[in-house]
């Protein structure tokens, strides 16, 4: 998991853009996201593929986070429901990470409390893009598996996640949403 935080994670997302929906070109800031361990469970030394995804959220405070410019660093932890619902193709918090697909991956996110900082609580969800076509929409629904993070970049850029701002105590979603909308050409 150190590998994929730490080295595979920025080239995804290689620049991360901060701004309203409709803010102006002026009006948002790039970013570059890092990330170090800073923790001490040596289970982040696992592949990703070997660990569940409730492992995964758990083992996500073992980071340090950093937006460039800037000298902030952001602690993030999640918190799974014990149980949770089970997503559409069958995905669960136990389930392996690399048996999960994309799809499921998006709509379990969405039963996470993600803690950042310490206080501010956030909540994910995800979905494939809307009017992909089918195509496209099995392969979002394919398992992750022994796939390659090209594989999983491109899986990224077909499904749109949306981020919003939960009250701190009833965890409510209040406030704002961002949406990501990823384009990509040559």
């Amino acid at each position: 998991m150190t590998n994929f935080v730490t080295n595979v994670l920025p080239t995804f997302y290689p620049v991360v853009l901060l701004g309203g929906n409709d803010a102006a070109p002026a009006a948002v800031k790039p970013y570059t996201i890092s990330a170090s361990f800073t923790g001490s469970d040596t289970t982040v030394g696992t592949a990703l593929n070997g660990l569940t995804l409730r492992q995964v959220i758990n083992l996500l405070s073992q980071f340090t986070f950093k937006l460039t410019p800037g000298t902030a660093s952001y602690a993030i932890s999640g918190s799974a429901p014990n149980l949770g619902t089970a997503a559409s193709n069958g995905g669960t918090f136990d389930t392996v990470f690399g048996n999960l697909c994309l799809s499921d991956l998006g709509q379990l996110l969405s039963q996470v409390t993600f803690t950042v900082g310490g206080s501010t609580s956030y909540q994910i969800s995800g979905q494939p893009e809307s009017g992909i076509g089918s195509e496209f929409l099995t392969f979002v629904q394919e398992q992750i598996g022994q796939r390659s993070a090209g594989y999983l970049g491109i899986g990224l850029s077909l499904m749109q996640f949306t981020i919003k701002k939960t009250a701190p105590v009833a965890g409510t979603p209040v406030g704002f949403s961002v949406i990501t909308h990823k384009n990509h050409g040559e």
